[in-house]
């Protein structure tokens, strides 16, 4: 167990980019209007950096995604793992062509509320199996997080070791080794 938890902490996280075929439409029209004064090139320069700035990274305890937008700048959304509620995979005719699909990760926000927000991880090539592998480490990470609860619950609320001692004062106080104002001086250094 002990190598389960440094195998943990070591697992490398795991990048999603979004595949540049999902901007194909944007980069064509890009590319017819580059005559049109350049506003083609404008077109091409927010794509590549949409492109080159969404990331989506997953590691052993949540998945965190940077996007860009055009006026308020990166945005950062981060989920942990045992929020996830579900991901399910939509493609449209042509990306299922291009081998791409949207992730779309259903999540609780704010549990107490029990606020259930989506977000969608778009153009992930060969999005099947991540969606997958997604939902197992969820399944899993609640597993984890229940087994520490479980642990947490049959944890005595005494520290180590203070049961015994009692014990044995009572038994010294019991065989009359002990006085009894010994034994309450001593059992107040346990309350």
């Amino acid at each position: 167990m002990p190598n389960e938890k440094k195998d943990m902490k070591q697992a490398k996280p795991y990048d999603l980019k979004t595949e540049w075929r999902h901007f194909w439409p944007a980069f064509a029209i890009g590319f017819l209007l580059i005559p049109a004064a350049g506003t083609g090139l404008l077109v091409w320069a927010y794509y590549l950096k949409k492109l080159k700035t969404e990331t989506c990274r997953i590691t052993n305890t949540g998945i965190s995604i940077i996007r860009w937008k055009l006026f308020s700048g990166e945005t950062d959304i981060s989920i942990p793992l045992h929020d996830l509620l579900s991901c399910r995979v939509e493609s449209t005719r042509m990306q299922k062509r291009m081998g791409l699909g949207n992730i779309i990760l259903q999540y609780v926000r704010d549990q107490r509320a029990n606020h259930v927000m989506e977000t969608i991880l778009y153009g992930i090539a060969d999005p099947e199996p991540v969606a997958a592998l997604l939902e197992q480490a969820a399944a899993s990470e609640k597993e984890r997080r229940e087994m520490r609860r479980e642990i947490e619950r049959n944890q005595p609320s005494y520290p180590c070791g203070v049961m015994e001692r009692k014990n044995e004062l009572v038994g010294l106080w019991q065989q009359g080794l002990l006085s009894e104002e010994e034994y309450r001086r001593e059992a107040q250094k346990f309350q």
